[in-house]
């Protein structure tokens, strides 16, 4: 079971000088064993949110030894987030130092086509860089057989 460990109210004014919101909430997890992190986005993936979570990651390895990753796109049911957006993650400095395998698990066809421009924008930069249907393509290309992935707690 999931517990949800970080959410997001983002903001924009309509022309009729409304609010609307958008919440985007993700999991952060970690198979302390493997040092394995998987971040697992549900429901809504918006360009604010994206940027966000990007920042929670860096925090996170920045004071964790992991030697990949599994970012879990497969709940996401509404994606609000724009090329620009992907772009500029995509030219963003690489999270994880190194060669250390990261993979997108994309099962809409949207998604998994704007998870793939973020790996072909990104494949100057590391090659390490999976996007597949499954979360068990994840578990295959890391190695992992049973794995035991124990949420984090974040700011």
């Amino acid at each position: 079971m999931y517990n949800q460990v970080s959410s997001w109210i983002v903001g924009s004014e309509s022309s009729q000088g409304r609010q609307w919101k958008h919440r985007m909430s993700h999991i952060l997890e970690f198979d302390a064993e493997e040092r394995i992190l998987r971040v697992t986005v549900q429901d809504e993936l918006t360009d604010a949110g994206a940027k966000d979570l990007y920042k929670t990651v860096q925090r996170f390895l920045s004071s964790n030894e992991v030697r990949g990753g599994i970012l879990d796109l497969s709940p996401v049911k509404s994606l609000e987030m724009g090329l620009t957006t992907v772009r500029s993650i995509a030219k963003s400095p690489p999270l994880f130092a190194g060669p250390q395998v990261r993979v997108i698990v994309a099962s809409g066809d949207l998604i998994f086509g704007m998870s793939r421009l973020f790996q072909i924008s990104r494949s100057e930069i590391h090659s390490e860089l999976y996007v597949v249907h499954t979360l068990d393509e994840a578990y295959k290309i890391h190695g992992l057989q049973s794995p035991h992935f124990k949420p984090v707690e974040t700011e």
